[in-house]
């Protein structure tokens, strides 16, 4: 009887854990989706900054956001026709495909998105070649690539300097129109620090994550805060560069 007993406190322990770590998990998650809780605010912030500051050089009717994953910048398209690529059928694409063949017709698109994408795609001049393809006389692209930002995903290629990436576009037969620099040391640090937090730490000790969930919450809210108000940008410590680039003809 006595062992029956311990059993039934054992497994009850055990269902309270579960039910804890998992309510914990899906706290986490929620914190995670509202942005400034994220460990990706202070980019996205950035990258949205930046293109709001692109789109008033630009006036395209037609945009193909290649890439677009859940189109999380589509709402600055409202007024445009907007089509999302992606290659995931989890995304929000209205055409599946893989972006470095693009199903759409020669010279028919204003303006290519390709926001946080080059650096997932293995071969950048075949793709350069397709957009270039597919893009109207003086067609524009608005491209934003990382820098010094983590290495992210087992698909995360490359890094370019502004001088690197210059002269790739250029042998695709692009010239750079404007380009616009994201962050700067302190921002930098603050988002690897939060990578180090939620991610690299927590792969290897998985518990991390739940045991110092409101410590870490609220980190990252003040460490947003404070990287969102000293964002100035500064060329040679970006952590992401953004352009517009013109086909050229």
């Amino acid at each position: 009887m006595f062992r029956s007993a311990k059993g039934l406190i054992a497994g009850g322990l055990m269902i309270l854990k579960k039910k804890t770590v998992l309510f914990i998990r899906k706290t986490f998650d929620f914190f995670y989706k509202i942005k400034l809780f994220s460990p990706n605010f202070l980019s996205n912030a950035g990258i949205e900054k930046s293109l709001k500051k692109i789109l008033t050089e630009n006036n395209a009717n037609l945009i193909l956001d290649l890439g677009c994953g859940n189109s999380p910048y589509n709402f600055f398209f409202l007024n445009n026709k907007y089509i999302g690529l992606d290659n995931s059928k989890n995304s929000n694409a209205d055409i599946i495909s893989n972006i470095e063949s693009i199903p759409v017709k020669n010279e028919s698109v204003d303006t290519i998105l390709l926001l946080e994408v080059l650096e997932h795609i293995d071969n950048i001049d075949k793709l350069l070649g397709e957009c270039f393809r597919v893009l109207k006389k003086k067609g524009e692209m608005i491209v934003s690539i990382p820098f010094m930002y983590n290495a992210h995903s087992q698909n995360d290629y490359i890094r370019f300097t502004i001088k690197g990436f210059r002269n790739k576009v250029s042998l695709a037969g692009f010239e750079i129109k404007k380009q616009i620099c994201i962050g700067n040391l302190v921002v930098t640090f603050i988002l690897h620090l939060q990578y180090l937090l939620f991610f690299i730490i927590p792969e290897r000790f998985p518990l991390f994550r739940y045991i110092f969930f409101v410590p870490i919450v609220l980190l990252f809210f003040i460490l947003n805060i404070i990287g969102y108000f000293i964002s100035f940008n500064v060329e040679n410590q970006s952590t992401n560069y953004m352009f517009l680039i013109r086909k050229s003809n």
